[in-house]
């Protein structure tokens, strides 16, 4: 896992970033797959 004590652009990003955003992000990619998938020919 990354560490507070690296000084990364991706290790201040991820610090920094709104998880709460980032898991709802995840959760419509997620949900909008299900969907794309439901909604094709079988």
């Amino acid at each position: 896992m990354m560490s507070r004590a690296e000084r990364t652009p991706l290790t201040d990003w991820w610090w920094t970033v709104d998880r709460g955003l980032l898991a709802g992000l995840g959760a419509l990619m997620v949900a909008g797959l299900v969907f794309l998938m439901g909604g094709g020919p079988p």
